[in-house]
Order: C-alpha cells, then sequence, then structure tokens
C-alpha cells in the first residue's frame, strides 16, 4: 500500500505543485495524484468553462523547461506521481466531435508517459455529456464502454492504465454500476477506483458498495464530510442536501470500517487523500469553512499510516 496525497491541497496557493509536493514529503506521503488540467471539449462554447488551478498540468500546459523543473522538483521530494485525472466527454454521439474528444484522451496518454505517470483516471461521464445532448442511459453506457476499450489498448502498448472511478452524478454512480461496466471493457490495464464518499453523494452505503467490489480495487479514494440541510452555502450535488468537508477523522464515514473492510479482501494498491475539489460551484464560505491543507493532510495520514503495510 502506499499513500497519494491530492494536488488541490495546493489551489489557494500560488506555488501550485510545488507546495502540494512539499506538504506531501514533509508529512511522509510517497505520491501525489494531479489534478489534470481539464480537456476543453472543442467548439462548444467561446469560453473556458473547464475547471483551472495552479496544480493543474496536462497536454500543451508545459513546455519543455517546465516538464524537466517539474519532474526534478518531483524526485527531490522523494516522491512520484500515482495518477491523473482526466475530464472531457466520452459519452457523445459519434460524429467529428466525438472523434475530437477521444483524440484529447490519447494526447492525456502520451503526456502520462512523458511525466511518468502510471494511470489515467476516467472520471465524470454521463447520459448527458454537453448541454444540449441527452443520450438512453444504455446507449450512453454502449458509447463508454466502446471507447473506454480503445483507450484502454492505446494505453496499454505505452505502459499506461486506465481507471474507471465511481462518481457523484455520473457514470458508473454505484457499484453494481461500475462492475457492470468493467466487465464489458475487459482490458487488463483497466483498474478500479472506489471512492466512499461518492458513494455517499449517491445516497448509498459507502460499506455495501466497497463489499460489491470485493477483490476487485485497485485504489481507494478518501475524503469525508458531514451532510448538512438544507444545503446552505454548503456542497450539493443533488441539490437537496448540503455537505460541509471535515478532516477524515471527522465525518459521517468512520474510515475505520472502510479500511477494516478493504484489508480484509487484500488491497494493497494505492490510497489517495483526496483533499476538496476546488471546481463544483461551491460558494465562496465553503472555501472559507474547509480545513487547512496542512492540517487536512496531516490528520489523514496519521489516521491511514497503521494500515500502511
Amino acid at each position: 500500500m502506499r499513500l497519494s496525497l491530492y494536488s488541490a491541497v495546493a489551489f489557494k496557493n500560488p506555488f501550485g505543485l510545488a507546495r502540494a509536493f512539499g506538504i506531501a514529503s514533509s508529512l511522509g506521503y510517497g505520491a501525489v495524484e494531479v489534478r489534470g488540467h481539464s480537456l476543453d471539449t472543442p467548439c462548444i462554447e467561446a469560453r473556458n468553462v473547464n475547471a483551472v488551478g495552479y496544480d493543474m498540468i496536462g497536454p500543451n500546459t508545459l513546455d519543455g523547461s517546465g516538464a524537466g523543473d517539474l519532474l526534478q522538483n518531483l524526485r527531490s521530494a522523494n516522491l512520484a506521481f500515482s495518477g491523473i485525472s482526466c475530464y472531457n466527454p466520452l459519452t457523445l454521439p459519434d460524429g467529428e466531435l466525438a472523434g475530437q474528444c477521444i483524440g484529447k484522451f490519447r494526447e492525456m496518454i502520451d503526456f502520462a508517459v512523458a511525466m511518468s505517470i502510471p494511470w489515467v483516471r476516467m472520471i465524470g461521464f454521463s447520459e448527458a455529456p454537453i448541454k444540449g445532448v441527452s443520450l438512453p442511459l444504455a446507449e450512453a453506457k454502449r458509447l463508454f464502454v466502446r471507447r473506454m476499450k480503445m483507450l484502454c489498448r492505446y494505453g496499454m502498448g505505452k505502459k499506461v492504465g486506465l481507471l474507471l472511478e465511481n462518481g457523484e452524478n455520473s457514470i458508473p454512480g454505484s457499484s453494481t454500476e461500475t462492475l457492470e461496466l468493467a466487465d464489458a471493457i475487459a482490458e487488463s490495464n483497466l483498474g478500479i477506483v472506489f471512492d466512499a464518499y461518492n458513494a455517499v453523494f449517491e445516497g448509498l452505503d459507502p460499506l455495501a458498495e466497497l463489499k460489491i467490489l470485493r477483490g476487485r480495487v485497485t485504489c481507494l479514494h478518501v475524503k469525508n464530510a458531514r451532510i448538512r440541510s438544507p444545503a446552505a452555502d454548503d456542497y450539493s450535488p443533488k441539490g437537496d442536501r448540503g455537505f460541509r468537508w471535515t478532516l477524515l477523522t471527522d465525518g459521517d464515514i468512520d474510515y475505520r470500517v472502510i479500511m477494516e473492510e478493504a484489508v480484509s479482501h487484500g488491497f494493497d494498491g494505492e490510497i489517495v487523500c483526496e483533499y476538496a475539489n476546488p471546481y463544483k460551484g461551491m460558494s465562496r464560505k465553503f472555501w472559507e469553512r474547509i480545513p487547512d491543507p496542512w492540517t487536512w493532510a496531516e490528520d489523514a495520514h496519521e489516521f491511514l499510516s497503521p494500515y500502511m503495510r
């Protein structure tokens, strides 16, 4: 097992990934999972509507010296990249736009090769991939499976794996759906991420969802929050409940139970400690109330370290 720190801990710091490396290295993390710079969907809107942040990288966002400096700083901190997230529609109807988006995913895989990143984490897919397009769920899944299979095969020759994660308001939204898709894709370099709190967002029992995936989890994402109602100034992916971020040891999920279950079925992969993603429509008050990044990362590391083996 290895602990990895999500780069969003540096979102509000002008030194970006250098700050994330500093926190991770000082606290004893072994790796950093980096937020991938969003791959702009071409020809959709005149303005950029995708996430930004000082901690994000991706194709065409680094020049040669930037890439070299980044890797040198990473190695100097005795860290590695554990993975990079990737957001871009994969459920568009066949056509030119869908082809362009798939091409951008290939660029991200190539970028992962260049930056020694072993996994590209795919997330954020739905039957409504862009404004004005809505597909039957079965059709969206069919397109998703076909394209994920294609991208897995592209990454296989480059020794890059693709990670499938359960998400809120997205495909897959449950562990049953995760297994359905993974079994249909059926490629050896496809891994499964289980995010316990994403299951809570969907109104599911995280322990029951983890049990469904028994023996199939490549990577665990851990974060915590408390449900509040009404939503007020909190994060509310479903609109009717609010979630306020907490320390890992102080939220709705008892991670002792989650970790005991994971260990009981032989989980020995990456654990990514996921500080709040800063591009999900949160209010300013949300950011004023969440735990300090260093304090949050320290709490997560202290809690999880006894499980490392």
